[in-house]
């Protein structure tokens, strides 16, 4: 009986567990522009139906962002293009703006 108990206890929370992570996604950052005083990022990315949520990592020489969206739809193009913003600790001047899931470098272009 007591392993019975535990199969279900067992199996219930890998169910919560997965149910949690269900839908999220990362999301590719197409473009950037960076506001004049270096420090607010305005991050591009394509996800129909959803917003994403960015996470940022900045050291001396690099600024890691990473774009996660709660279940966006398949579609994409133009009707889907969204934007976010975050603020850096710094400046981003000579810093280079990378996607933290890749590493690819993310282009930069200046406000106004």
């Amino acid at each position: 009986m007591r392993r019975s108990v535990w199969r279900v206890a067992a199996t219930l929370a890998a169910l919560v567990v997965l149910a949690g992570c269900d839908g999220e996604v990362v999301v590719p950052i197409t473009g950037a522009t960076v506001s004049q005083d270096g420090r607010t990022l305005t991050l591009s990315y394509n996800a129909c139906n959803a917003e994403a949520s960015a996470t940022v990592e900045e050291s001396p020489t690099k600024v890691h962002v990473y774009l996660l969206a709660y279940r966006p739809d398949k579609a994409t193009g133009s009707e889907c293009e969204k934007s976010t913003q975050v603020v850096l600790t710094d400046p981003l001047g000579d810093r280079e703006l990378a996607d933290s899931y890749t590493d690819a470098p993310i282009p930069v272009a200046t406000e106004g």
